[in-house]
C-alpha cells in the first residue's frame, strides 16, 4: 500500500511540475511525458516516440529532415546533453538559446536552462530531461534603450515607460523611494540658494 501511495506521489510531482519535463531515449525520443510538455508540443496525436525537436518547433525540424538529421543537429544542445548524460551517467545542466519556429513560420529565440539526468533502468539507459524557460532572466541581462535624459525605458510595446513600471512588469519587483545623499546634498543647496 504504501508502494503504491508514493507511486501516485512521484507521478503527481511529475505530472504537475511547472516546466515541461521529457523522458526520452538516447535518440531524444519522448517515452513520458508531463502536462507542461503536452501545453508545448507541436504534436496533436501525443508525444511517444516523438523526437525533442520534432515536439519543440526546432528551426532544423523540416519536410527533409527529422530530428537528429540535419548538419545543425551535431551542435543541438539538448541532443548532445542528452548523450553527455547517458555517457558520463550524470546529470548534466546547461543554459541554452534554442532557435525555435514561430506558428507563422517565423523564428524566434527561446532560452532555456536544460537539465538532463540518467535513468536506470533494465532494458536500457532514459533520460530526465527539463527545460525551464529563462527568457525573463536573459531578457533583463540584454541592453535596454534607455532614454539619456529622463530615464525612461523603452518597452517592447513601442512606449516609454519608467524604470520602475519597466522592472515590475518584467521582473515583478517593488520599489521604495528615498534620496541619496548626493541627490540630498543638491537639493539642500537648492531649497537653501532660492
Amino acid at each position: 500500500m504504501k508502494s503504491d501511495l508514493n507511486a501516485k506521489i512521484f507521478h503527481d510531482i511529475f505530472q504537475n511540475y511547472p516546466s515541461p519535463v521529457f523522458i526520452t531515449n538516447r535518440n531524444v525520443e519522448i517515452i513520458y511525458w508531463n502536462n507542461e510538455a503536452e501545453k508545448v508540443s507541436n504534436t496533436k496525436n501525443g508525444l511517444l516516440k516523438v523526437r525533442g525537436g520534432e515536439a519543440l518547433y526546432c528551426i532544423n525540424v523540416d519536410s527533409k529532415h527529422r530530428c537528429g538529421e540535419a548538419e545543425a543537429c551535431k551542435k543541438c544542445l539538448i541532443r548532445n546533453s542528452v548523450n553527455n548524460a547517458i555517457q558520463g551517467k550524470s546529470t548534466v545542466r546547461i543554459k541554452a538559446k534554442l532557435e525555435l519556429k514561430k506558428p507563422d513560420g517565423g523564428k524566434r529565440n527561446f532560452y532555456a536552462l536544460v537539465t538532463t539526468s540518467p535513468i536506470f533502468s533494465e532494458a536500457e539507459v532514459l533520460v530526465l530531461l527539463v527545460i525551464e524557460d529563462i527568457n525573463e532572466i536573459v531578457e533583463i541581462n540584454e541592453l535596454i534603450p534607455i532614454c539619456a535624459w529622463c530615464k525612461k525605458i523603452w518597452n517592447d510595446k513601442d512606449y516609454w515607460d519608467s524604470v520602475e513600471k519597466y522592472l515590475n512588469s518584467h521582473l515583478d519587483l517593488s520599489f521604495s523611494h528615498g534620496i541619496c545623499p548626493d541627490c540630498f546634498e543638491k537639493l539642500k543647496n537648492k531649497i537653501e540658494t532660492s
